[in-house]
């Protein structure tokens, strides 16, 4: 079984070095990483090849354009 990592806002007080280093780690970790955070500039590094980026509005889930 692939653990399941569950974050809230986890980049928000992070540089863009710290943020990319993070994402990285979580990625090698080979863990389910479900984050949240309130701005989707903060996820734009992460490679659609590794993460699906979903935006809520009005209770709905929908991937992020």
């Amino acid at each position: 079984r692939t653990p399941i990592v569950l974050l809230d806002e986890i980049v928000a007080h992070l540089d863009v070095t710290r943020r990319d280093a993070l994402f990285q780690v979580l990625h090698d970790a080979g863990v389910q990483v479900w984050a949240t955070g309130t701005d989707s500039a903060d996820f734009t590094s992460i490679s659609t090849r590794y993460a699906r980026v979903f935006a809520v509005e009005g209770g709905r889930a929908m991937p992020a354009v």
